[in-house]
């Protein structure tokens, strides 16, 4: 197993730094990660997260969620610097259905999105706006995440340490 997970590592690296580094989506001068309220953004995430919990779905699906939101962001241009909530909730609806249908097994029907989404959005609208970001990006859908470097850094312990030291640690890192 330890002897996977540097190779591993390496290809994480690679991709991070070149196929989904942030900077390559960017489209504008204007700082992107302005174009979004940080505040919204924030609530996007603390939303994102109630949802997988709620289903028991992995966290990793909120860190590639984000990461698609952010890179969507990124690449779109606005007239504006700034976008509205409408669009912000849409969007990380979409990308939040995106992320689970690549990281679990059972998907979040887009039914339980809309309603999630208090009823703001139709299923259709939320199935155009997943087209209008795997398209934006490029089909680039599965960023390396802080949790996956974790997962594979932690294969990397010495074999000293016990079980339920390594659970520990795997634990507090997710």
């Amino acid at each position: 197993v330890q002897t996977c997970a540097l190779p591993i590592l390496k290809v994480m690296i690679w991709k991070e730094s070149t196929i989904y580094n942030y900077d390559r989506f960017v489209t504008t001068n204007v700082d992107p990660m302005r174009r979004v309220n940080p505040e919204w953004r924030a609530r996007i995430a603390k939303w994102s997260y109630s949802v997988v919990d709620h289903f028991h779905l992995s966290r990793e699906c909120v860190a590639v969620s984000m990461n698609i939101f952010d890179r969507y962001f990124a690449r779109k241009t606005y007239d504006a610097n700034n976008v509205d909530a409408d669009a912000v909730l849409l969007v990380s609806c979409a990308t939040l259905s995106i992320a689970v249908k690549l990281m679990e097994v059972d998907v979040l029907s887009l039914e339980t999105l809309s309603r999630f989404s208090r009823g703001k959005y139709t299923t259709n609208q939320i199935l155009d706006m997943e087209w209008t970001v795997v398209t934006a990006l490029d089909f680039y859908l599965n960023p390396p995440t802080a949790i996956s470097f974790a997962s594979h850094l932690l294969l990397l312990l010495p074999n000293e340490i016990n079980e339920r030291d390594r659970h520990e640690d795997r634990k507090s890192t997710r």
